[in-house]
């Protein structure tokens, strides 16, 4: 299964700051090619899964081209460190490209 999130609560919860974990290492990238510079970073406990955003996640397979459909369900119970909710500032449906390999 795939599993996305939002990395740290400093990125705005946003379909630009998507991370798509990459193995059971916790490694991670952008899925965004605005961010791709960024390259692999760590999931860390500031992560917080897009399903705690009330997203439900689903792959789209079209041809050779393989991208992912978030579309909201549920209200947030995604947290700040103090405890308020944390809210999706992005649209309520979008869907992300993925790319195979390596960025350069």
């Amino acid at each position: 299964m795939k599993e996305f999130f939002i990395i740290n609560d400093v990125d705005r919860p946003d379909a630009d700051h998507v991370v798509q974990k990459l193995n059971d290492k916790g490694e991670c990238r952008y899925i965004s090619q605005r961010l791709k510079h960024w390259g692999k970073m760590q999931l860390n406990e500031e992560s917080i899964d897009m399903r705690d955003f009330g997203f439900d996640v689903d792959e789209i397979v079209e041809t050779k081209v393989k991208a992912m459909m978030f579309t909201k369900q549920r209200k947030s119970k995604a947290t700040y460190r103090d405890g308020s909710v944390r809210e999706w500032q992005g649209d309520p449906v979008f869907s992300l490209l993925l790319t195979s390999g390596e960025r350069s």
